[in-house]
């Protein structure tokens, strides 16, 4: 099993565990005096986005938990205006591309949201199948795409349109509707879909 495919294993056995169980790994892997500092570091860095220890993966899933709580009660998907400032406060912290996947319910009640792809999408574009395996382990009736451009550039690649066609296609085999594929920079965003692209 390479590299990649053992640590979204270990992502998918993160997401399974019980709020419970998740807590009692957090805390055995950051109350030792030890990883005290570790854990200052991740919380107050991006050190976590270049890591994929189990450590980095315990931390990120940690704070997924959290996001989803505030998430549920704090937005519903109403329009893209509203969906693009989200994500552009999401993803304001990041200096590398990412490929951020939304999940909503029925209703377009945000569910959770998670970093599913680190690196520029021309060059190794993350499959179908692992976005949609954590929409299903999410029980998500419905997914939003979002990656950042740190270049500020906001037209997208031909590799970014065929990535969000195949997304689309994708989610209709499996009845996860692909409503949007949403580009970002640190202050302005565009909606593929509002543009035909999808």
């Amino acid at each position: 099993m390479s590299g990649r495919n053992m640590m979204i294993k270990n992502i998918v056995n993160l997401t399974r565990k019980s709020d419970k169980k998740l807590l009692e790994l957090f805390l055995n892997q950051f109350t030792k005096e030890a990883d005290l500092k570790s854990l200052q570091q991740y919380a107050t860095s991006l050190s976590l986005l270049d890591s994929e220890s189990q450590n980095s993966a315990i931390f990120a899933e940690v704070v997924d938990r959290f996001k989803k709580l505030r998430l549920k009660s704090l937005m519903k998907y109403t329009s893209n205006q509203l969906m693009g400032e989200h994500l552009i406060n999401s993803l304001a912290c990041f200096n590398r591309e990412v490929l951020v996947v939304v999940f909503l319910d029925v209703k377009n009640y945000i569910i959770s949201e998670k970093v599913v792809f680190k690196g520029t999408l021309t060059h190794s574009v993350v499959h179908p199948r692992e976005v949609f395996q954590l929409a299903i382990l999410n029980r998500s009736a419905k997914i939003i795409l979002a990656h950042n451009h740190p270049s500020e550039d906001l037209e997208p690649s031909s590799s970014d349109i065929k990535f969000s066609k195949q997304m689309v296609a994708a989610g209709k085999i499996m009845g996860i509707e692909c409503l949007d594929h949403f580009i970002v920079s640190k202050s302005r965003f565009i909606s593929l879909k509002s543009y035909d692209f999808i």
